[in-house]
């Protein structure tokens, strides 16, 4: 599952580095995976369910993702956090892996505490996921984006072009594999 912050810190350069990160990184996935997509500010909400990713959900979700347009709201990661944990909760077949990607900068005092009370409440049902963070901007939150990754025994990575996604997708999927 894929959380992505669309609160208005994101505006400008960091949500077009998401956007192209994102189209990047669907290059290297197969259909033997499935991808679900929850956009997040002050509200969650799930912008493409979990589906098997074809070349045909490839370009649906392209399409999806050149929507995401930042908003005024704030941020809460943990509400963004809570819907991906639902979605892999509700689903029908279950993974002896799965993994949240979090692409964000990061600016939410103290969601780290937020997203672990989630992690508590939702128990077994998230207990073979991992939580790797992908942070955008100069002005991101290392520490909380590692923390946040720690919970789950995930990696931090920090986006400041896309010629640096390269390697760090390579790093993230190679632990999901």
């Amino acid at each position: 599952v894929c959380v992505i912050d669309k609160s208005g810190s994101m505006r400008g350069e960091k949500i077009t580095l998401v956007r192209k990160t994102f189209q990047y990184l669907l290059q290297y996935l197969s259909d033997s995976g499935r991808l679900s997509i929850v956009i997040f500010d002050h509200e969650a909400s799930r912008l493409f369910p979990l589906s098997r990713i074809t070349e045909e959900n490839k370009d649906k979700i392209i399409q999806k993702i050149a929507t995401i347009l930042p908003d005024c709201g704030g941020t809460n990661i943990a509400r963004g956090m809570k819907h991906a944990f639902e979605i892999l909760k509700q689903r029908r077949e279950r993974n002896p892996l799965s993994s949240i990607v979090l692409l964000s900068d990061g600016h939410d005092k103290g969601a780290q505490d937020r997203v672990a009370q989630e992690i508590k409440k939702f128990g077994a049902d998230v207990k073979d996921t991992t939580i790797h963070t992908f942070g955008f901007g100069n002005d991101h939150d290392p520490q909380l984006m590692t923390d946040i990754a720690a919970l789950r025994g995930g990696n931090f990575y920090f986006i400041q072009k896309l010629d640096t996604v390269d390697e760090a997708f390579v790093d993230c999927l190679g632990g999901l594999l």
